[in-house]
């Protein structure tokens, strides 16, 4: 009886290699729901760059994107132009955030090409919708903070009104009107 060191060998190695490949497509499938994943979050806040899911999203395309060149260097020039020293200087603010929202659409332009789901440039740059009620709560938002960061600094005074308790008989007019 002669063995056939082929049938032997596809027997052994047929299922490893089976499994290998199988790994590889499970990998290479798990690595294209991520980028896909963190594209589709920055697209969604693409209008809100300081929502943390946007910018949980843009800390982990170095991790996920090592190997798309042009992916790393779109992000490479947002992370210039956030961290410019020009946005400390008031009057400087609106041309680096033009400059920021240009290179945020640059970024989700590369990103949708490297994820097959190529969106054009101008889509991403004018698209998106954010009420503006989101937009006046922030700022709201903000000014109070900003107020409040002041008044306990003391840079600013806490204004108090003193205003004169009711007498009984204001206080039982007030009761009958209820």
């Amino acid at each position: 009886m002669q063995i056939d060191w082929a049938v032997v060998a596809a027997t052994f190695l047929g299922p490893i290699l089976a499994v290998i490949v199988t790994l590889f497509h499970q990998r290479r499938h798990a690595l294209k729901q991520v980028q896909m994943g963190i594209f589709c979050d920055m697209m969604q806040w693409r209008r809100d760059t300081l929502n943390p899911q946007f910018v949980s999203a843009l800390n982990l395309i170095p991790i996920h994107f090592r190997k798309k060149k042009a992916v790393i260097t779109a992000y490479s020039r947002l992370m210039d132009t956030l961290s410019d020293p020009s946005w400390n200087v008031t009057d400087a603010i609106p041309s680096i955030h033009q400059k920021s929202h240009s290179d945020v659409a640059n970024l989700l332009h590369e990103l949708s090409k490297a994820v097959g789901a190529e969106v054009d440039y101008a889509v991403i740059a004018q698209g998106g919708y954010a009420p503006t009620g989101w937009i006046n709560e922030t700022l709201a938002q903000r000014d109070l903070r900003d107020r409040l960061a002041l008044v306990l600094s003391g840079e600013a005074p806490l204004e108090v009104v003193l205003r004169p308790m009711p007498t009984d008989e204001a206080q039982k007019a007030l009761t009958k009107q209820g």
